[in-house]
C-alpha cells in the first residue's frame, strides 16, 4: 500500500492567495473616501465666481483656481460656509473681496460628544487673500468653528472687522477662533483690520501657533461698558483668551516667532497682543519685534490704557499660575497712557536677551507731575507681586509720566546682566527715574546714577549687583538676527562684565556667548573679530569649505579672499560659508580673509608647508 501525499500545485496556491485577500478585505476597516479635488474658473478671471466658489466648497477637500496668470478678484456676496475638510489654494493669485456687508468665510463646528471630540474639521488656505470682510458676529474674514483644525499660510488679511460689541469681549476683525481647536499661521500679512477685541485675530482657549508674520495697522475699540465684569478693548492685533482647550489632554503653548507687530492700536490693554491665560497654560515669544504699538483709554468707559506692546495676565488671577516666556525680541516705540509702555503684566514671566528701547507711559490729560496716574513702567510694569526675571536685557530711552521709566514693580522682580541707560521718570520729585525699587540680582550695569539722595529714590539693584557706567550704546539698528538691537562699541564698560553664572548660551541675534573672558551685560554680545574654520590649510592641497563666524551678516554679505570674493553662502546672521579653489592654497603663505560691509577686522588664514599631525598611541587593554 502506498502512501499518498496530498501536493498542493500552482492552481491551489492561487486558490489560497485568493482566499487570503478577500479575508482580508473582508475584515478590514473601511477605507475614508479620498476628498474631492476641485477647481474653480476654466481660464479667465470671469470664469471664476462666487457661485463656483460655493459648489467647491460644498464638496470640501482641496480646491485650487484657474482665473489666469493674472491676480483675480472674486466678490463675496454672502457668506461662504466650510463644513468637511477642506483646502483652499489661492496660488498667490487670488482675492476673496467682501461687498462690505457679509462676512467672508464660516467653517462649522467638530463635534464633541460626552467628554471628547469626535469629529475635528480641518480648514488649510493658502496664497489667497482675504478683504473687506464684515459681520456683527465674529471673524470678519474667517469664522474658525470649535473644534478646528486651522492652518493659514502665505496669505494676506486686509480691512476686516468685527461690530460685536458685548460683556464676552468678541472680536477678530480678521480671524475668529473658537475654542477646543488649534490654529497654525505662517508667512501671512494682517492690516487694518478692526474689532472690538483682537483687531486681526481673537483666539478662545485653543493651541495658537504663529511665525513669520506681520501685524501691521490692526485696531481693537470697544466702545462701550456693559456691565461691572467686561473689560473688553484689548489686542489691537492679536486677542488671546486661553491657550488651549478644554478637551486637551495637557499643557498646550502657544507661540509666537519670527514676526512683526507695527502701528497696532487699542484702547485698553495690549496694543499690539493681550494675552489671558488659565492655569497651566504657557505662551512663548521669540524673535519677534513689536514697534509703535498704542494703548489710549476709551472716553465711555474707565479703561486703564495698559499694555503699549504686551498685555499679560493670569484669567484667574493669581500671579504665578501660568507661564510667559519673552525671548530674543525688542520691544520699541511702543506707547500706554496708563502702565507698561512695552510690557504689562501681573503673572510670572522669564524675559532673556531682550531689547527694551523708548517705550513710553504718559496721560496727557493729567498735568500735574506729582499724579502717580500720569504713567508708570515706561518699559515694563509689574502688578500683583508677579515673579519676574530678567536676564541679559537692554533697558534704553524708556520714559514714565511719572516714575520707573524702564521698570515700575515690587521686589518679586529680580535684574541680572542688565544694563539701564537714560530712561526717565517725569515725576516732581525727580525720584525713581528708572526703577521703582532697587532689585534683587547680579551683574548690572545703570547710567546715570540716581538723581537724588532721598530715601524713596532708588537704583535698580544694589550696589552690590551694579555698576554705575555709561554703556555707550549705538543706535537702534539691525545688527543681523531678525530683530533691532542696541550695539556695545569696543571699550564699553558692559563687555565681558556679566556675572558668568546665569549667561545665556548666545545674544539675542544668536551670537555665541562669551565672546571675550566673560559674556557682555545686555541683549548684544560683541564680536571683536571674524572666526576661520579651519583656519590653516597645507599648501597644494585640495579646496575647501571655509566657515566664517561673525556677527550682523546678511544675504549680500561675501567671503573676501586676500581683498576678492569667493562664492560665498548665507548661513545666518552669525555664519557664511565659502568655497575655496585649490589654486588659493598653491603657495605657503598667509591670506587676510574679511566680509564685505562688515567692520570686523581681517583675520589671517595661514597655508604651511606642511600639517603637523598628533598620533596618539593605541590603547592596550
Amino acid at each position: 500500500m502506498h502512501n499518498t501525499r496530498f501536493r498542493a500545485g500552482p492552481a491551489c496556491h492561487r486558490a489560497t492567495l485568493l482566499l487570503i485577500v478577500l479575508m482580508a478585505i473582508w475584515l478590514a476597516p473601511a477605507a475614508r473616501a479620498a476628498a474631492p479635488t476641485a477647481v474653480v474658473g476654466s481660464g479667465t478671471p470671469a470664469s471664476c465666481t462666487e457661485a463656483e466658489l460655493a459648489a467647491a466648497l460644498a464638496l470640501g477637500g482641496t480646491i485650487s483656481f484657474n482665473c489666469g496668470t493674472s491676480p483675480a478678484t472674486i466678490t463675496i456676496t454672502s457668506e461662504k460656509l466650510v463644513t468637511s475638510d477642506t483646502t483652499i489654494d489661492g496660488g498667490g493669485l487670488i482675492t476673496l473681496r467682501g461687498s462690505g456687508s457679509t462676512p467672508i468665510l464660516r467653517s462649522v463646528d467638530g463635534t464633541f460628544t460626552g467628554s471628547a471630540v469626535t469629529k475635528v474639521i480641518k480648514l488649510t488656505i493658502a496664497g489667497l487673500t482675504i478683504e473687506n470682510g464684515l459681520t456683527s458676529d465674529q471673524g470678519g474674514g474667517i469664522k474658525v468653528g470649535f473644534w478646528n483644525d486651522f492652518t493659514l499660510r502665505d496669505s494676506t488679511l486686509r480691512g476686516n472687522r468685527s461690530t460685536k460689541d458685548d460683556e464676552n469681549c468678541a472680536g477678530g476683525g480678521a480671524i475668529f477662533i473658537g475654542g477646543g481647536g488649534s490654529a497654525r499661521i505662517e508667512r501671512s500679512i494682517f492690516a487694518d483690520n478692526q474689532a472690538n477685541n483682537g483687531g486681526a485675530i481673537n483666539s478662545l482657549r485653543s493651541n495658537l501657533v504663529i511665525i513669520n508674520s506681520t501685524f501691521s495697522a490692526n485696531r481693537a475699540t470697544h466702545s462701550s461698558r456693559i456691565n461691572q465684569f467686561a473689560d473688553c478693548g484689548g489686542g489691537g492685533a492679536v486677542y488671546i483668551d486661553g491657550a488651549r482647550g478644554p478637551t486637551s489632554g495637557g499643557p498646550a503653548p502657544t507661540l509666537i516667532q519670527g514676526s512683526l507687530f507695527s502701528g497696532n492700536s487699542t484702547n485698553n490693554h495690549g496694543g499690539g497682543l493681550f494675552v489671558g491665560l488659565y492655569a497651566n497654560e504657557s505662551i512663548a515669544i521669540d524673535h519677534t519685534t513689536f514697534d509703535g504699538n498704542s494703548v489710549s483709554k476709551a472716553a465711555t468707559k474707565d479703561s486703564s490704557g495698559t499694555g503699549g506692546a504686551i498685555w499679560y495676565g493670569s484669567a484667574t488671577g493669581a500671579a504665578n499660575n501660568a507661564g510667559f516666556t519673552l525671548t530674543n525680541s525688542t520691544l520699541a516705540h511702543n506707547q500706554a497712557v496708563g502702565q507698561g509702555g512695552g510690557l504689562w503684566t501681573s503673572a510670572a514671566a522669564t524675559i532673556t536677551n531682550v531689547t527694551f528701547y523708548a517705550n513710553s507711559t504718559n496721560d496727557p490729560s493729567i498735568a500735574d507731575p506729582y499724579d502717580w496716574r500720569r504713567g508708570n513702567g515706561g518699559a515694563l510694569a509689574v502688578n500683583n507681586g508677579a515673579a519676574v526675571a530678567i536676564t541679559n536685557a537692554t533697558f534704553a530711552g524708556n520714559s514714565a509720566g511719572f516714575n520707573g521709566g524702564a521698570i515700575a514693580g515690587p521686589t518679586s522682580v529680580t535684574v541680572r546682566n542688565t544694563i539701564f541707560a537714560n530712561n526717565t521718570g517725569a515725576n516732581g520729585w525727580k525720584i525713581q527715574q528708572q526703577c521703582t525699587n532697587e532689585f534683587p540680582g547680579a551683574g548690572n550695569l545703570q547710567f546715570p546714577n540716581r538723581s537724588t539722595g532721598n530715601f524713596n529714590d532708588y537704583n535698580c539693584a544694589a550696589s552690590a549687583a551694579l555698576t554705575i557706567a555709561d554703556p555707550q550704546l549705538g543706535a537702534l539698528a539691525d545688527n543681523g538676527g531678525g530683530t533691532p538691537t542696541l550695539a556695545l562699541p569696543p571699550g564699553s564698560p558692559a563687555l565681558d562684565s556679566g556675572s558668568a553664572g546665569v549667561c545665556p548660551a548666545a545674544d539675542q541675534r544668536g551670537v555665541k556667548r562669551s565672546q571675550g573672558t566673560g559674556c557682555d551685560i545686555g541683549a548684544f554680545e560683541l564680536v571683536l573679530a571674524l572666526s576661520l574654520v579651519p583656519s590653516l590649510a597645507q599648501a597644494g592641497g585640495p579646496g575647501l569649505t571655509l566657515t566664517v563666524g561673525g556677527a550682523g551678516f546678511s544675504a549680500a554679505s561675501k567671503v573676501l579672499w586676500g581683498g576678492t570674493e569667493r562664492p560665498t553662502s548665507f548661513v545666518d546672521s552669525t555664519t557664511l560659508r565659502a568655497t575655496i579653489a585649490a589654486a588659493d592654497l598653491a603657495t605657503v603663505g598667509s591670506i587676510n580673509v574679511s566680509v564685505s560691509g562688515s567692520a570686523l577686522p581681517a583675520v589671517p588664514f595661514k597655508v604651511v608647508a606642511q600639517l603637523r599631525r598628533l598620533y596618539l598611541p593605541l590603547a592596550r587593554r
